[in-house]
């Protein structure tokens, strides 16, 4: 971000010393970049904003010593309600980016997980599947696990206490094998891969 920084500086300097080889005419390019620049970046709004703040500080203490009364109010003016602009549409696409990013993230996980189980989900194992050769040097260990009994318990005890019993055996495996490679497959269906694990007699 240090470099995303130092380059918008740069262009706001760059903005700003055209708009000073014309000290008798209004500033066009500070006040554009003013405008544009924040846009290009994603950052937080409130840095965006004060970075903004402060280039329009500069630029309209520059101004007032450099140009004409009319012109200096003029280009003060310009680059105050462009810095509002900025900041407020900046803001706005900010926050709109990362409610797509959290909505893509969630979609994500709701892909690839077991809701009930925490565990990952069928979709997630079988695009996981192929991939296990390649993970692993030596061997590669598969468990498949049936829950016995939960049929029975549903019935008996109702579905809650089997949604207990097919989380604490979801837990079970995530301690043994780790949540990126337990997978629920099927109602009361588990499987789990180790990758080079040690091979004991």
């Amino acid at each position: 971000m240090l470099l995303v920084y130092l380059f918008e500086i740069m262009l706001y300097t760059f903005g700003i010393r055209i708009s000073m080889l014309h000290a008798d005419k209004p500033a066009v390019s500070a006040v554009a970049f003013l405008l544009v620049s924040p846009l290009l970046f994603y950052d937080r709004p409130s840095r965006l904003s004060i970075m903004i703040a402060a280039v329009v500080a500069v630029f309209c203490s520059i101004v007032v010593n450099c140009k004409e009364p009319a012109i200096a109010q003029l280009d003060i003016w310009n680059s105050v309600t462009f810095a509002v602009v900025a900041a407020v549409t900046t803001v706005f696409i900010m926050n709109i980016k990362i409610r797509a990013l959290k909505q893509s993230s969630q979609i994500e996980y709701m892909s690839q997980t077991d809701l009930l189980t925490g565990v990952k989900n069928r979709n997630h194992y079988e695009n996981q599947l192929k991939k296990y050769p390649q993970l692993c040097a030596s061997n590669l260990v598969c468990v498949y696990g049936d829950v016995n009994g939960l049929h029975e318990k549903n019935n008996s005890e109702g579905h809650e206490a089997g949604d207990i019993m097919l989380r604490t055996v979801a837990e079970a495996l995530q301690a043994v094998f780790g949540p990126e490679h337990t997978f629920r497959i099927g109602g009361d269906e588990f499987v789990a891969f180790r990758t080079d694990a040690k091979m004991t007699q």
